[in-house]
């Protein structure tokens, strides 16, 4: 998705890293003639910027390096497994002095900064409560040989976290209440998580095996909020309170590529001094590797929800 952002954008890379040739000549397509290496010190003075997309736990070793190197970075999300291994990632970009941003690609679905800017407008009065739905059949296939067996997590890290960070970009940093799944030893497939943003209560649940509504309510004195969390919804805003005094929103088709399209050209605009408030942060990063951590240690196990269905009497 990011090569196709660039090849639409007419933009070259300096060059394309991968320790698989026969990935980097796949993905250098659209450029022939285009430098290929298996790592980035072999070419580590031919570019100024680096988007990083890897397996999880090869984030912060390979950013870390980057940063030193001098480069700004857009990292994939999840920004890293830890909060530690996170906080080390920003404190490298601050001692270097160098741009560090995350690619949460869903902020860029159009209604979400149109959301965002309604609520810090305070029209709706105060936020007294949200909910979130995420859930669909996850049947994504990685290429790559070896990715599946280092991703971080289940549901919660492979999803989950877009989700996560829509609640920190809206409302602030969260605090972890409470978290059930249905892990059980394993990499969960369904979770409930209760939160709280300040004095804000938050219920988010999700799933990669059960449909879900895939929005988010916000329950505020004016009334209800609702928007789309993805671009697979007919809509992607369903409820404003009446009588609110907001330029209007504007329904448009948003696929997965326009979004990193807009991704790419905000990356580009931090570079340039003006970061817009739709790019994830380092320190955004940071928080929502808290929440993460915080949920895998304080979870409590759920029955399967097959069990608990065939459980209920009829």
């Amino acid at each position: 998705m990011h090569v196709g952002a660039l090849e639409r954008a007419g933009v070259t890379p300096a060059a394309l890293i991968d320790p698989d040739p026969r990935r980097s000549a796949l993905l250098g397509r659209p450029w022939p003639g285009v430098t290929i290496a298996p790592s980035p010190d072999l070419v580590v003075d031919d570019f100024d910027a680096a988007i990083v997309a890897l397996p999880d736990q090869l984030h912060a070793p390979v950013v870390i390096e980057l940063l030193q190197a001098g480069k700004d970075v857009l990292v994939e999300k999840p920004m890293a497994g830890t909060r530690a291994e996170a906080a080390a990632m920003v404190a490298a970009a601050a001692e270097a002095g160098r741009l560090l941003a995350v690619a949460q690609v869903r902020r860029h679905l159009a209604v979400k900064a149109w959301a965002f800017a309604l609520l810090r407008s305070g029209a709706l009065g105060a936020v007294l409560g949200v909910d979130a739905a995420q859930g669909g059949r996850d049947d994504w296939i990685a290429t790559g040989r070896g990715y599946v067996a280092q991703a971080a997590g289940g549901v919660i890290v492979c999803s989950g976290v877009h989700t996560l960070d829509l609640l920190t970009w809206w409302f602030g940093p969260l605090d972890v209440v409470s978290c059930r799944d249905d892990a059980r030893g394993w990499q969960e497939a369904n979770a409930t998580i209760e939160l709280l943003a300040g004095a804000i209560p938050i219920h988010f649940e999700l799933s990669r095996n059960r449909s879900r509504r895939n929005t988010i309510r916000v329950d505020t004195e004016r009334g209800l909020l609702e928007v789309a969390l993805d671009h697979y919804q007919p809509r992607q805003l369903l409820a404003v309170p009446d009588g609110v005094d907001v330029e209007p929103f504007v329904e448009v088709v948003d696929d997965l590529p326009g979004q990193f399209d807009r991704q790419l050209r905000a990356f580009t605009d931090a570079l340039d001094g003006r970061w817009p408030p739709s790019l994830a942060t380092g320190a955004d990063g940071v928080s929502i590797a808290r929440v993460v951590e915080d949920c895998l240690t304080c979870r409590t196990s759920d029955e399967p929800w097959w069990m608990a269905s065939a459980a209920t009497p009829s």
